[in-house]
């Protein structure tokens, strides 16, 4: 996560623009932004939601509520897309945290192995998210010497731009930039370390229905067999939303959040 880090570093160190900021310095006069005080956003692409909760033993996560401002929001991770406006529980198990990329976020990682982070590295992976127009110039710097390479996108065209500048003795001479688009099914797109640009197609995801995702929570989750049975069988005939919804009326506490969760993502 070096690229992404490193330039939000030196934002905060040029322009005075904080790494880490409170919901509420975006969202002053919005009652929520008050009411989520682990959440915060991560440089100017990505929101975080740490989970400070015990781990429910039945179910091996644990959850965080989470405030998603106006707009569309994609976990990092899974690609799910989260519509804003709303604050939900959201559930993760142990391995990872929620992580949420704005819509038309655009994240530059290392995507070669380099030795302790000093090297530049040889291949930089864009992770590139569903939007309109945007653009995010990677800063780079090495002996006195500075590089930005600047990457736009423009989703209703269908293009993406690579732009240039500075000192490119400082990066390796076989730099290459691999864009991969999340939360799409467009195919990724690798391009030299030169001025250049690229056309795509914006397909639409194929994620996961709710029967599988319903089936994948109960299969590990250490519940009654019947109850298991019982209740994927409800989802699978389930003909609308209200039937679902009544469907979770009759759950638990813990396993109606992680459905809800579910249902929402489904939705979007």
């Amino acid at each position: 996560m070096i690229p992404y880090l490193y330039t939000m570093n030196v934002q905060t160190h040029e322009e005075g623009a904080p790494l880490i900021s409170p919901m509420y310095y975006f969202y002053s006069e919005n009652d929520e932004s008050y009411n989520v005080p682990n959440q915060y956003f991560f440089g100017t692409e990505l929101m975080v939601a740490p989970i400070v909760e015990k781990m429910d033993l039945a179910f091996q996560s644990a959850k965080v509520d989470v405030w998603f401002p106006e707009g569309e929001w994609y976990d990092f991770f899974s690609e799910k897309k989260y519509t804003g406006g709303v604050k939900l529980s959201v559930y993760r198990d142990i391995s990872t945290i929620p992580v949420f990329a704005k819509s038309g976020a655009i994240i530059p990682l290392v995507g070669s192995e380099i030795d302790m982070g000093v090297d530049l590295p040889e291949i930089v992976d864009w992770y590139v998210f569903p939007g309109k127009q945007h653009s995010f110039e990677m800063i780079e710097d090495q002996n006195g010497q500075r590089y930005k390479t600047r990457l736009s996108i423009d989703w209703e065209m269908g293009m993406l731009e690579l732009a240039l500048q500075g000192d490119s003795s400082i990066v390796p001479s076989n730099r290459r930039h691999r864009i991969h688009f999340k939360g799409t099914n467009v195919s990724m797109i690798e391009l030299p370390n030169k001025n250049d640009t690229a056309r795509f197609e914006c397909k639409e995801n194929k994620m996961p229905s709710l029967n599988d995702e319903v089936f994948r929570l109960l299969k590990t989750a250490s519940l009654p067999y019947e109850l298991k049975d019982r209740l994927l069988n409800q989802f699978i005939n389930a003909k609308n939303s209200h039937e679902l919804m009544n469907i979770l009326h009759h759950q638990d506490k813990e396993l109606r959040g992680r459905l809800l969760e579910m249902i929402f993502t489904s939705e979007n």
